[in-house]
């Protein structure tokens, strides 16, 4: 068995690879991983490797295998977070424009001779 953190779009591969080799695949939220082991300094790749395994060491009893979505429900998925961020673009975008008619509404334009 894999166990892993869930990094959407960017552990895909990896799933895909292992789920074709018939390897079984247990993905968890970083965040479940990093409140496991308590409050820890420093961080590199060895030391995060380490606290995977330990992760999965302890846990194993817990694991919950990951299967992949259907390509239906991904490409759903994938159209909600696009949706998301479109929506959260659109009122970044819109703040600053609307503050500048209201302040363009109440001042005088420049006059130029």
């Amino acid at each position: 068995m894999f166990c892993g953190k869930y990094t959407g779009i960017y552990s895909i591969t990896l799933i895909r690879y292992l789920t074709e080799k018939a390897i079984d695949i247990w993905m968890e939220p970083s965040i479940q991983i990093k409140y496991s082991k308590g409050v820890t300094r420093g961080k590199d790749d060895k030391i995060d490797a380490k606290n995977n395994a330990l992760y999965a060491y302890r846990f194993q009893d817990q694991a919950k295998l990951y299967c992949l979505p259907t390509d239906v429900l991904s490409g759903l998925k994938d159209m909600m977070t696009y949706r998301k961020r479109l929506v959260k673009v659109k009122k970044t975008l819109s703040i600053p424009a609307d503050e500048l008619k209201k302040v363009k509404q109440y001042s005088h334009p420049l006059q130029f001779a």
